[in-house]
């Protein structure tokens, strides 16, 4: 380098022909899928929680794809609703969310509100369906497989 190599080096940076390049054409890497996974959306990853574990808060016993939004008098003492139980896993990003915007959340990844008689809930879409809407936003997701909602 000492020997002129510095200047051929700037030689060859000033020459080299750079119109085409475009800084935010950034290869799809593993490394890169699992960044995108890293800085997902607070209600994106409790959602992606809830698909791994293939189980949903709040559910009924008997329809485990639905879930109550709050804890009533059909849930346990321990147990908590859909939306409590994203406040409560969410951090400071969604502890202190409205149940409108927890809605929206929901409503983004295709659970539909339901009316439950006395009261209403979240039914959540077929598993394989939320996992595979889940994996193409964030392809490095892990599933076992899983292919019903279980009570837990």
């Amino acid at each position: 380098m000492k020997n002129g190599g510095y200047a051929a080096l700037l030689g060859y940076l000033l020459n080299r022909d750079i119109s085409n390049f475009d800084a935010e054409a950034i290869p799809e890497t593993q490394e890169r899928r699992f960044q995108q996974l890293q800085s997902a959306p607070a209600g994106d990853q409790i959602i992606i929680t809830f698909a791994q574990d293939g189980c949903l808060p709040g559910a009924i016993a008997d329809r485990p794809w639905i879930a109550r939004p709050h804890r009533g008098l059909t849930l346990s003492t321990e147990g908590m609703g859909l939306l409590d139980e994203m406040k409560a896993r969410g951090g400071q990003k969604l502890a202190h969310l409205s149940d409108h915007k927890l809605a929206e959340i929901l409503k983004t990844w295709n659970f539909k509100p339901k009316s439950l008689g006395d009261s209403r809930g979240w039914e959540a879409p077929l598993l394989p369906d939320l996992r595979l809407a889940i994996l193409a936003k964030y392809p490095a997701v892990k599933f076992d497989d899983q292919t019903e909602w279980s009570k837990a």
